[in-house]
């Protein structure tokens, strides 16, 4: 169990230094390893944005101007 020093310890943390710590932990204390971690994490989720990015439609647009005016798109 954690003593009230070591809570407030983590308390204190960024956000960036947690996620440190929590890579850390889950690689055994190796710090070679944790940062391994993080770059497979990091890699993946470019990845995972960049399907998203090509997944959204870029065809479809509710309204847009033409020269200048406001016009409303029309389904047909």
């Amino acid at each position: 169990m954690a003593t009230a020093a070591q809570v407030q310890t983590i308390a204190d943390m960024s956000e960036a230094e947690l996620a440190a710590l929590a890579y850390l932990e889950a690689a055994g204390g190796d710090a070679q390893r944790a940062l391994a971690f993080a770059v497979e994490d990091l890699l993946r989720a470019e990845g995972d944005l960049a399907v998203a990015r090509r997944a959204i439609s870029h065809g479809y647009v509710r309204a847009g101007r033409v020269d200048g005016q406001l016009v409303e798109a029309r389904a047909e």
